[in-house]
């Protein structure tokens, strides 16, 4: 069977490639999902593939529609509309019949306008807005089934694929056409509870003849129209494809990691505020960009690219002129404003552009924000499932919040998900701060279990010896042993 392009960007992969030639299919949706411009981005796809479209409205009127979608940037030039809705000057002559039905006296003509209409333009794309006035029109529900089924089957038999539009609040009065079409596709839309903002989405309830990714998968109305980002299940890698170790080129650290950090890992670098995990991670990223002559880049939820290229200008870390190069790119996120499929989809494209390193900074912020779009965890898992099934090396810098003390590696129950953990600690000791590096946990080799003292220089990080003389390093206030 022949596929059919949606025209909507990431909705072919849903339908596992598009609608069926000549099939029939049901969009419900309540008022401002966006029917209309899912419907009339479908057809100006056919359009530019030498398609003959249609568009009968039984609703709003054709200068309506036009109206509607001026904002957009779309050229409706060649796109045919038959506007069957009531004129203007029409009276509501639905309620004036006092003797017959309105059914008896206007099913007729109507479905009489919409086969003349197939047979002038004689269309390779249909949409009809809205199956919802076929049903009033008609006698009975047996009266309304017979037509649908008969005017399905002439659709299929003149190879048009069609989309019905229908409010989702009627859904339970067209269970007909649920089982005459061939699909059905539901457009949600609600309010962000915490974020106040609008989020959109799809979902496949039924698509007949192929197998389909289940599921809500986000979308948004730009000025180019619907873009949808597919909620893909991720499948993490068997095994390492790549057996490289990378130098964190700090000597010690690579002592202390038990040589450095594996290809295709993900390693967690946890700790406190203001320690220097993402100056570490920035550390680990040019390195590897530097000694491996491959691509990274770096996702910062907080930091903007001015204030990490003067802290990294003060400790020697060459994050400019990788930048410059173009092997280096520094990605500022608000994940307020990005769905957790969509970031995806962001890091997809860059993967597949030849990054082979990226850094993640912070989870607690891109988790924090991310929690209206169901599990977080869930959505970070498919994260890091995707980049290791590519084998990308990724850091992810995690922030807890504990100063002194404490035992947390990560307060949002991510730490299984690592290969390596890395962590950041303070100390009190002789009237002063320190600061504490450990690797605790290697999954691919052995690492030491040394407490080393770590600083910030104009060198660059620093890992100095295994603190020896201290006990109780890890509450926060150790004794000399």
């Amino acid at each position: 069977m022949e596929r059919v392009s949606s025209g909507i960007e990431g909705l072919d992969v849903v339908l596992g490639g598009g609608f069926f030639r000549g099939a029939s299919y049901l969009v419900v949706g309540d008022v401002g999902t966006g029917k209309t411009i899912f419907s009339l981005q479908w057809l100006l796809d056919g359009l530019k593939r030498g398609e003959k479209v249609l568009y009968i409205t039984l609703a709003e009127s054709a200068k309506q529609i036009r109206h509607n979608v001026s904002g957009l940037s779309w050229d409706l030039e060649g796109l045919e509309i038959k506007d069957f809705s009531p004129a203007a000057t029409e009276p509501n002559h639905l309620d004036d019949y006092e003797i017959f039905f309105p059914s008896e006296v206007e099913e007729e003509p109507f479905w009489q306008k919409v086969y003349r209409a197939l047979e002038e333009v004689c269309p390779a794309r249909l949409v009809l807005d809205s199956v919802s006035v076929f049903h009033d029109l008609s006698a009975n529900e047996y009266s309304f089934r017979r037509r649908l089924i008969a005017f399905v089957k002439h659709l299929f038999d003149r190879g048009c694929t069609t989309l019905f539009l229908a409010d989702a609040r009627e859904m339970k009065s067209l269970v007909s056409i649920s089982m005459a079409v061939d699909g059905v596709l539901r457009l949600h839309r609600r309010l962000s509870k915490t974020h106040f903002v609008t989020l959109r989405l799809l979902e496949v309830l039924k698509f007949r003849g192929s197998d389909f990714v289940s599921g809500h998968h986000p979308f948004r109305i730009t000025s180019e129209g619907l873009k949808l980002f597919p909620h893909l299940v991720e499948r993490p890698a068997s095994r390492l494809a790549d057996q490289t170790v990378f130098s964190s080129g700090i000597e010690e650290l690579d002592e202390l990691l038990g040589g450095g950090i594996e290809a295709g890992t993900v390693t967690l670098i946890t700790g406190p505020s203001g320690l220097g995990k993402s100056s570490l991670a920035l550390q680990f990223l040019t390195q590897i960009v530097s000694s491996q002559q491959t691509k990274g880049i770096y996702f910062s939820f907080e930091e903007s690219l001015e204030s990490a290229l003067r802290r990294c200008a003060r400790l020697g870390i060459p994050l400019a002129p990788l930048l410059e190069e173009g092997r280096l790119r520094f990605v500022r996120v608000n994940p307020l404003e990005l769905y957790p499929d969509e970031f995806l989809a962001v890091v997809r494209k860059e993967v597949e552009e030849g990054a082979r390193v990226v850094v993640l900074d912070s989870t607690k912020v891109y988790l924090l924000a991310m929690e209206d779009y169901g599990n977080i965890r869930a959505h970070f898992y498919n994260l890091v499932a995707f980049l290791t099934s590519h084998g990308v090396t990724t850091f992810v810098v995690n922030e807890i919040e504990d100063f002194l003390g404490g035992s947390k590696i990560s307060e949002i129950g991510i730490s299984n998900l690592a290969d390596n953990i890395v962590v950041l600690r303070y100390l009190e000791h002789e009237g002063r701060i320190m600061k504490v590096i450990n690797c605790l946990k290697k999954r691919l080799g052995r690492c030491q279990p040394d407490l080393r003292s770590f600083e910030l220089t104009a060198e660059g990080p620093k890992v100095g010896e295994k603190l020896k003389h201290l006990k109780g390093v890890l509450s926060g206030v150790p004794r000399i042993g």
